[in-house]
């Protein structure tokens, strides 16, 4: 379970497209026609739109699990449709990190240098913005973004050193790095 999964409140659980124990890829279908809003958490959000053009599309996802599937952007902007995705940015692969290290094993290759995700996607023509202070994503400024209609990433800088809830994916991480 994912740290968006396990933080969002009154979400109806059919709405969220979440993609397996460890790696986020979002694959799935898309939210009843009795929901306005389609989250996915993670890669898919880009063909979710496709599936339920009618709700709002909203992906959440890191920067890593961004700079994996992060060119669907580029398609969203191709085919005009509205995407937000939220970047939880904090300059690695922070479930692999924080697994490795409560594991007490290796955590190489998990931290790179932060990657400016709205730059990333201003280049593949949507919207961007940097969200550096709490408070930034409101209800006006998320009017705003919705009342554009446009492929949107909010690049949000999270602290490295937190620790997100993991669910059972410590238990997936065991499985595949046991010492």
């Amino acid at each position: 379970m994912s740290y968006a999964a396990v933080t969002l409140t009154g979400i109806d659980p059919r709405g969220v497209i979440e993609g397996g124990r460890l790696w986020l890829r979002g694959e799935g279908l898309p939210a009843p026609p009795d929901r306005d809003a389609q989250i996915s958490v993670g890669g898919a959000a880009a063909r979710v739109v496709f599936a339920a053009p009618d709700r709002i599309v909203l992906s959440i996802t890191g920067d890593g699990g961004f700079l994996m599937n992060g060119m669907e952007v580029s398609t969203a902007v191709h085919y005009g449709q509205q995407v937000i995705w939220v970047v939880l940015n904090d300059a690695g692969y922070g479930m692999a990190y924080h697994g490795a290290r409560i594991r007490n094993i290796s955590d190489v290759g998990t931290r790179y240098p932060r990657v400016d995700c709205a730059k990333v996607a201003e280049g593949l023509g949507a919207q961007a913005f940097h969200v550096r202070e709490p408070g930034q994503i409101n209800r006006e400024f998320m009017n705003k973004v919705i009342a554009s209609g446009r492929p949107t990433v909010l690049d949000v800088e999270i602290d490295p050193d937190e620790v997100a809830p993991f669910g059972s994916r410590l238990d997936t991480l065991a499985d595949y790095f046991t010492v």
